[in-house]
């Protein structure tokens, strides 16, 4: 478990999470437009709007129910378990990505 007790550790964690969410969402709104079916981009994109928008409201809720299930007893607790649960699904989204790359560029490049 990783806790920061000064400013330069709270400030380091702000600064990479706030630049991470502009990277990881640029990027998710980019590919969207390559993967979807020609003709469909505008509803791949409205659909992913609408997850996002889903996903930010339900976060408070689903860390409050995240906090009543783990056993860690300070407010920091279902922060932590989100972060691991994020933590294992980037590297399963990097892996799957690692490998879906290679089919796309393949089947441009033929």
């Amino acid at each position: 478990m990783v806790s920061f007790h000064s400013v330069f550790g709270v400030t380091l964690g702000a600064v990479v999470c706030g630049m991470s969410y502009p990277l990881v969402g640029s990027y998710i709104f980019s590919l969207v437009s390559v993967i979807a079916p020609k003709g469909s981009e505008t509803l791949a994109n409205s659909t992913l709007l609408i997850g996002a928008n889903l996903g930010s409201f339900s976060t408070p809720l689903f860390l409050s129910e995240l906090g009543k299930m783990n056993s860690l007893t300070t407010h920091a607790g279902p922060f932590l378990t989100a972060f691991w649960l994020l933590i294992i699904l980037t590297m399963i989204v990097l892996i799957y990505q690692t490998f879906f790359q290679k089919k796309v560029h393949q089947n441009i490049m033929n």
